[in-house]
């Protein structure tokens, strides 16, 4: 009763509508069981998105906030559930719900064409009985998937790993449990239907399996779990070995993101696709070991994409910072005659000297920005992304490798608003303006709750 009154409005709203293609669901709990219903019954042809999933619900009990003992989820068997995009993290306790649930979504609603998956270890605890991957059963069937983006999942059941196993009976056993959880995602759907496919945290195995299977892909975004100092050089390479093989058998590609192998690719990863290509990244990240600079593309690999890559319009590239702007570099990029979106990705380490003079703002992005539309052939650039160090990494599947960057990391972008001015903008102080104002409403709410309620109670007291 209580949560029908609290979705009331909403819930109105949705049967008040004349007409509704999409639902977005991006609230931080389960979806209640009144707006669900309403949409059930009201629009039973729309797509649902839930763009953060969540199993538990959170409770107010005597002044304090505690998880509900059983998990609430109201969303397998839905008709109109369409994407799903979750993080779950581990590191407070085992559970299995949260997986669990993701999995009964898949094999019941026939309607999903999306699902992001984010899985991370966090906090400082951590248990083997935490499945990072799904419970598959035979016969069990995912709808076609077109949309699949993994991060963090790791394809093994870590709780199957035995104590008392010695490191080779580990070892076989975890390479037999990996090839299982890989021969059950390549039988749980038509992969026919896929058009994108991020995988953050790639394996080896993977793209052997998969190559060759997936004639309409026309998106890839793949990258490597971070290397550590265990990782050897020969597993670095037999990585972009795969990678080179895996895209060899696609078709067609229209976007394409490679970034973290350390080193760059061989071109032709890339230039295969050209004919087709529109949206390319090329991202390595970068470290605090001293004297290790990122690879970035020369001008001559900037030449040979330029030939290769006619209809390109969008470009994610590494700027290294040497003490001054590689005018030279931005001028190979005005040759891209397609090119609207351009984003540099400059490193936020200052510590190293030479390129500490080199600031990155509002002022010198808009310099860029000005230099490079100014000389621009084909199309005129649109918009200027300059990211400065660890920006927006998080869950998600984040581009860069270092956390220790902290109030340094940064992004300024500049483009041209309706009227066709510039404007520049600091996203992380547009954000702290953002969030201060959203603070701002929450305790004047907070306080005019505390008010009325105090009011009422001086009344029932008279």
């Amino acid at each position: 009763m209580k949560d029908a009154q609290e979705w009331h409005n909403l819930v109105s709203l949705i049967q008040q509508l004349q007409y509704l293609e999409a639902f977005r669901w991006a609230v931080d709990r389960p979806m209640p069981a009144p707006v669900l219903d309403a949409l059930n019954q009201k629009w039973p042809t729309s797509k649902l998105f839930v763009d953060s999933y969540k199993c538990w619900e959170y409770v107010r009990d005597n002044g304090t906030i505690r998880k509900q003992t059983e998990p609430l989820n109201l969303l397998p068997g839905s008709a109109i559930l369409y994407s799903i995009k979750a993080n779950i993290a581990y590191g407070c306790g085992a559970t299995e719900h949260e997986m669990g649930d993701i999995y009964k979504m898949l094999i019941s609603s026939p309607n999903v064409r999306i699902l992001e998956l984010s899985v991370y270890q966090g906090g400082c605890k951590y248990s083997r009985t935490s499945p990072y991957t799904f419970p598959f059963q035979e016969g069990h069937r995912f709808p076609p998937l077109e949309r699949l983006v993994l991060n963090g999942y790791e394809f093994h059941d870590r709780r199957l790993r035995h104590p008392h196993l010695n490191e080779t009976e580990a070892a076989l056993q975890h390479a037999q449990s990996k090839q299982m959880g890989i021969e059950a995602w390549y039988n749980a759907m038509d992969w026919t239907r896929l058009r994108h496919l991020g995988l953050h945290g790639l394996q080896l195995e993977v793209l052997l399996r998969f190559h060759g299977c997936l004639p309409g892909l026309r998106s890839l975004h793949a990258g490597p779990k971070h290397f550590t100092r265990n990782t050897t050089a020969e597993y670095k390479q037999q990585l972009r070995d795969a990678v080179q093989y895996f895209v060899s058998g696609l078709r067609n590609l229209e976007e394409l993101s490679l970034h973290g192998f350390e080193e760059h690719l061989p071109l032709y990863t890339v230039t295969q696709h050209g004919p087709t290509l529109r949206s390319l990244e090329i991202l390595e990240r970068e470290t605090s070991s001293p004297g290790f600079r990122r690879p970035v593309l020369t001008l001559e690999q900037l030449e040979i994409l330029n030939e290769t890559c006619p209809l390109l319009t969008k470009l994610s590239l590494d700027l290294n910072r040497n003490g001054e702007w590689p005018w030279k570099y931005f001028d190979a990029l005005t040759h891209f005659r397609s090119l609207r979106e351009l984003e540099l990705w400059a490193e936020a380490n200052e510590e190293r000297g030479v390129y500490r003079e080199l600031r990155v703002d509002k002022r010198t992005a808009r310099m860029v920005f000005d230099y490079l539309r100014s000389r621009k052939l084909g199309v005129p650039l649109s918009s200027l992304s300059i990211y400065l160090g660890d920006f927006d990494n998080g869950h998600g599947g984040g581009r860069r490798g270092f956390s220790w960057a902290g109030e340094k990391a940064n992004k300024f972008v500049c483009a041209l608003n309706d009227t066709g001015k510039v404007v520049v903008t600091n996203v992380v102080e547009s954000r702290r303006r953002k969030n201060a104002e959203m603070r701002r409403l929450q305790d004047e709410a907070s306080a005019k709750e505390k008010a009325e309620k105090a009011e009422i109670a001086v009344n029932v007291n008279t």
